[in-house]
């Protein structure tokens, strides 16, 4: 999984550096701050965060997070075939869909909801039928009074 933090390597790396120098340098934390946002025009990162930069840079000579644990993502490999199945057969079914792709059907939907960029459907009034229309309006206010 990649790297989750608002700060680039470079702020870290900095940063971690004047926090390990901040003794010989004689400057306190809150400085160090100061000159962070300075530096970088940005909110300066807590001194709990600051001191966790220091550390892991001097401990393993990286800012980079540790990978995460756990079954990575595996969604974002079936992108480019459910678009073309959507463009191919746009009606299909979520469960055809799925069976066709060979996905299961709750990967399928979660890149339908978040992955894919869903464009609006656009459908014309037609007034067809609109007699009959009137007529069950008619209907449904005689049956039910509370809805006029």
């Amino acid at each position: 999984m990649s790297d989750q933090s608002p700060y680039t390597i470079e702020e870290r790396l900095i940063a971690a550096v004047w926090m390990h120098d901040r003794v010989l340098n004689n400057k306190k934390i809150p400085e160090i701050r100061r000159l962070f946002q300075e530096r970088f025009g940005k909110p300066s990162p807590t001194p709990r965060i600051l001191r966790e930069w220091e550390k892991k840079v001097f401990e393993t000579g990286s800012v980079l997070d540790a990978p995460r644990c756990g079954r990575p993502r595996t969604r974002f490999e079936h992108l480019t075939a459910i678009q073309e199945s959507l463009i191919r057969s746009p009606s299909l079914s979520m469960r055809k869909r799925s069976a066709e792709l060979q996905i299961p059907k709750s990967t399928l939907r979660k890149i339908l909801k978040l992955d894919l960029p869903q464009d609006a459907v656009v459908y014309e009034v037609q007034n067809k039928n609109e007699d009959k229309k009137v007529e069950v309006c008619r209907v449904m206010f005689q049956k039910f009074p509370f809805f006029g």
